[in-house]
């Protein structure tokens, strides 16, 4: 599950990259303004990814690790 959280309303596009910059996942949603939780069906290897959030002129990025 994803934490997102908007300063406004707006069609959204959630990334996930690993380190070296490939991208392993890519959803279009609308998000609402404020708290936004996602469920997402990726089982990522333990590691380090960027998690890019792309609404309108806002943006945002955040590292996620994932253990084992």
């Amino acid at each position: 599950v994803l934490s997102v959280n908007l300063p406004v309303s707006n069609l959204s596009v959630i990334t996930v990259s690993d380190m070296s910059g490939k991208e392993i996942y890519r959803r279009e949603v609308k998000l609402s303004h404020g708290e936004n939780l996602l469920e997402c069906n990726l089982c990522p290897a333990p590691g380090v990814y960027l998690v890019s959030v792309k609404s309108g002129v806002w943006q945002g990025h955040t590292k996620w690790t994932v253990e084992k």
